[in-house]
């Protein structure tokens, strides 16, 4: 695989301080939990993300939880993130979730190499 292969990755790696703006910005009511609550809330928020629409045993399936937990995790980020999770007509804050999410993995990926 080339770097033009990856554009986007190579962006977002790049991009420190824009990927620092948009995961303050984009997950700012995931900074308030505790890191494990958080990082839970995270990788539920991505699974969704990734597959907009997916239902809480499809997120279940994605993440291989019980779909009771994944039904709680959305519940959870329904209450921190408000109707704009869902809103299709306000894209903005999926979309800088997905991307601060990615940027995250990417940089988490980064340190263990």
């Amino acid at each position: 695989m080339v770097a033009a292969d990856r554009l986007l990755d190579v962006h977002l790696l790049n991009s420190r301080h824009i990927g620092r703006l948009l995961a303050d910005r984009a997950l700012a009511p995931l900074h308030e939990l505790p890191p494990g609550k958080a990082a839970r809330l995270a990788e539920t928020l991505d699974a969704l993300l990734l597959s907009w629409g997916r239902t809480a045993p499809e997120v279940a399936d994605a993440l291989h939880i019980h779909p009771q937990t994944a039904r709680n995790r959305l519940r959870q980020l329904d209450e921190l993130f408000g109707p704009r999770l869902t809103d299709p007509t306000a894209p903005d804050l999926r979309i800088g979730a997905l991307l601060a999410l990615r940027t995250r993995a990417l940089r988490e990926a980064r340190a263990e190499e």
